[in-house]
């Protein structure tokens, strides 16, 4: 669906932040992107929706060009930030994740069920008329996540979605993704806390200084995932079922 050819990134003080970049990202796909901080993953991910332009380079969504179909782009691929408490910008649960239908146009209807069926699919119903300031952390992350699927996007991305959640809310969220990707939803994960989620990955991407070093099944890198600064159980490939908090 996405696909990313030869992209660079050089900020205005000349430090390179991607460097010829090639990834493609396909349907259904649960993608583990994985590298310390600073290894580029979070400014790759802006430019796949737009937010900032490559110095060279191009990016693909269903064979053209993101940039005179951004609105598409935009809806078809949802991006939740690390700071998923910047997204929130309603009183209430059901009045935030209502706001990009409404935004769009849609009759009261639609977006009530945008709204219902979000919040169902994070496990939030029960949290509809809550006032927002007063979600836990792993509910903030989930009511995000719950904003982002009202829209009804075929690819999901999620930037470092474990910051500040203890375990309990880390399951909570891993809950939600395993349950999204079951129902053909793209999953594209940012992290560098392999130990929490890379059990549950199709494909593992390796990033560092910003450069895509490696890209493939999980098992197929596991030698290489030390070289990113990323932590990886002792042992071998045989450890990969154990990088999960999901019961």
């Amino acid at each position: 669906m996405v696909e990313i050819r030869n992209l660079s990134h050089r900020f205005d003080d000349g430090a390179l932040g991607l460097n010829n970049v090639n990834l493609a990202l396909g349907a259904g796909e649960f993608v583990v992107l994985a590298g310390e901080n600073g290894a580029g993953k979070s400014l790759l991910m802006r430019h796949l929706v737009g937010l900032v332009a490559p110095t060279s380079g191009s990016i693909l969504y269903r064979g053209r060009e993101i940039g005179p179909q951004l609105k598409q782009v935009r809806q078809a691929i949802g991006l939740v930030f690390q700071d998923s408490g910047a997204q929130i910008v309603s009183l209430t649960v059901e009045e935030d994740v209502g706001f990009g239908p409404r935004n769009r146009g849609w009759s009261p209807a639609e977006v009530d069920l945008a709204i219902t069926s979000s919040l169902e699919a994070v496990g939030l119903l029960g949290h509809r008329k809550q006032p927002c300031s007063q979600l836990s952390g792993g509910e903030l992350r989930r009511a995000a996540i719950a904003g982002v699927l009202a829209l009804r996007p075929e690819i999901v991305v999620l930037d470092e979605p474990f910051t500040g959640l203890d375990f309990p809310s880390v399951q909570a969220v891993l809950g939600t993704l395993v349950r999204l990707h079951q129902t053909g939803i793209t999953i594209i994960l940012l992290t560098h806390e392999l130990d929490k989620c890379l059990a549950l990955a199709t494909r593992l991407v390796l990033m560092s200084s910003g450069t895509v070093i490696a890209d493939g099944a999980p098992t197929d890198l596991w030698e290489l995932i030390t070289t990113t600064n990323v932590h990886r159980p002792p042992g071998g490939p045989e450890k990969l079922a154990e990088m999960t908090w999901l019961a």
